[in-house]
């Protein structure tokens, strides 16, 4: 739900991969932000096995890799989700924790990674005149909040469609 409503070009378990005799099929590859994401309920205690194979994918397909994990909701004070980015191309980043999604201040259809400790880069880039500043992110996000609210209010055991 959360992909269809930011439009994002996804595919459910499109790929296994065969991570040095240990085999992984991760759960959304999302091809407009050339990204693999995986989704679990909790936060994962570190040392994790979902850690390890999320970071083992990112080696391997030399693709990002984003662990979602938590609530999917926002409110004013904090995320209540978190993304951990595994990365080849951003080194001091890879294995961070504490990555929320943002959005273009002129385009919300821009959709980018946003940290407080780390700052903000773009998973899909929308062609436009540029404003220079951090794009939006928490409770400001609106497109974001919006898919976040359909993700949460998705069913998935009725196979009922999510709450717009």
């Amino acid at each position: 739900m959360f992909l269809d409503e930011l439009g994002a070009q996804w595919s459910y378990e499109k790929e296994g991969f065969d991570l040095e005799g240990c085999w992984y099929l991760p759960d959304f590859w999302v091809e407009d932000w050339r990204v693999w994401i995986e989704v679990k309920g909790a936060s994962p205690v570190l040392p994790d096995d979902a850690h390890d194979k999320c970071s083992r994918l990112c080696r391997a397909s030399k693709t990002n890799v984003l662990l979602l994990s938590g609530e999917p909701w926002a409110d004013e004070r904090r995320n209540h989700y978190d993304i951990t980015l595994f990365t080849n191309k951003i080194p001091d980043h890879d294995g961070t924790s504490g990555w929320g999604f943002g959005e273009g201040r002129r385009c919300a259809d821009e959709i980018w990674l946003v940290s407080d400790e780390y700052g903000a880069f773009t998973l899909k880039a929308v062609a436009h005149e540029r404003d220079g500043k951090d794009p939006l992110s928490g409770m400001y996000a609106g497109s974001v909040i919006s898919a976040l609210a359909a993700a949460r209010g998705a069913r998935f055991e009725h196979g009922v469609s999510g709450a717009h």
